[in-house]
């Protein structure tokens, strides 16, 4: 991808960041009519059609070009070249053109697909914008998170990039509460949220009248991650799925440990660990939450680190030990029990009901 886009990734105070472009952008890179970029969407893996599913549909009809290519570079410009080959044609038409290029049992699955991701792009359009207000300069200029431009223009559309376990519900909805502060700080009474539910698309009106959450000061990373983990306990409470002090324990034991990784006081060992389903929906919820609240703190020009103790390799590691039963002492080693004694106390003041208590541990 970067071969036609340069210079659009960077990492700083470790977090990555990139620049999302417009689709006039995107495709005059590309080379291909904006029209179609949801066919090069599809084509190359999305939603829509996941990559194993790609990878198959590039084995099974050697017609389209592509092979069975693996690595990004291989694969990208075999589809862009394939895309642009329809240029002069209008959508329907080019989509008609790919699918005659594949066998009969792959026909249905790919015209599926394509309309899925053609109605996606149609529904979010970017429109053209005059900037006049100050807070609209701001975005020009790449001051402010687009998201919260979007969520002036009621555009805005939660999806999330991380796998989904769908029998847990969207991960954007552990977020709600933080969402409505940022409307009301925001002024916004009324928006219309687009996002992904299940497999398909959807959309809920959200009105704030009379509603008004109140965030506390955020001023370091570990007050970003204790007010995260109280939001998802309150959630999932709430949706009818406590959590356990034991997975507790796991989440506060990973960023005490991240953090004392980045203190020099604890080198932290590679993780070789298998992420369950679970695990990574539950990193994906407390991740759509620190997003959310970034939004929200940057209004007020905070200048705190929000991602530096969220660590993925560390919270699968974490969390799957406690659920097996390990304690804050034994996970935490030399690090120090006291220490998760005082953020434990933080994270669960006033939401002891919330919390089930599956394991007794003595050090507590």
């Amino acid at each position: 991808m970067n071969q036609y886009i340069k210079d659009k990734v960077d990492e700083s105070n470790n977090a990555l960041s990139v620049v999302l472009y417009t689709r006039k952008k995107l495709a005059l890179a590309f080379g291909v009519n904006a029209n179609l970029l949801y066919l090069v969407a599809v084509l190359g893996g999305s939603d829509h059609f996941s990559r194993d599913e790609v990878s198959e549909l590039y084995k099974a009809n050697p017609a389209l070009g592509i092979k069975n290519q693996v690595k990004p570079k291989q694969k990208w410009p075999k589809v862009i070249q394939l895309v642009r080959k329809f240029n002069s044609l209008p959508p329907a038409k080019a989509q008609e053109k790919i699918i005659e290029l594949v066998k009969s049992d792959w026909t249905y699955k790919l015209d599926t697909a394509f309309t899925l991701a053609r109605t996606q792009y149609d529904l979010f359009e970017c429109k053209e914008i005059s900037y006049t207000t100050e807070l609209e300069k701001m975005y020009s200029q790449g001051l402010i998170n687009p998201k919260i431009f979007e969520i002036m223009y009621d555009s805005t559309f939660w999806c999330t990039l991380f796998l989904e376990n769908y029998s847990s519900a969207c991960s954007w909805d552990s977020a709600q509460n933080v969402r409505r502060s940022l409307y009301t700080r925001l002024g916004v009474n009324n928006i219309t949220e687009h996002y992904r539910s299940s497999n398909s698309m959807a959309t809920r009106l959200v009105s704030l009248t009379n509603t008004q959450v109140l965030v506390p000061p955020i001023a370091n990373s570990m007050d970003v991650m204790i007010y995260a983990f109280r939001e998802l306990i309150q959630y999932l409470y709430q949706s009818g799925k406590p959590v356990g002090n034991h997975e507790l324990c796991g989440w506060i034991s990973s960023s005490i440990l991240v953090q004392a990784g980045l203190e020099g006081k604890s080198k932290i060992p590679s993780r070789t660990i298998n992420p369950t389903k679970e695990s990574i929906h539950q990193l994906a919820q407390i991740e759509c939450i620190i997003f959310c609240l970034s939004l929200l703190c940057s209004l007020e020009g905070t200048d705190v680190v929000f991602w530096e103790l969220l660590d993925g390799p560390t919270f699968h590691w974490c969390l799957q030990h406690a659920r097996k039963g390990a304690s804050p002492k034994s996970l935490l080693g030399r690090v120090g029990i006291e220490r998760y004694k005082d953020i434990y106390s933080s994270v669960i003041a006033g939401l002891e009901p919330l919390v089930d208590i599956v394991i007794e541990y003595p050090e507590m």
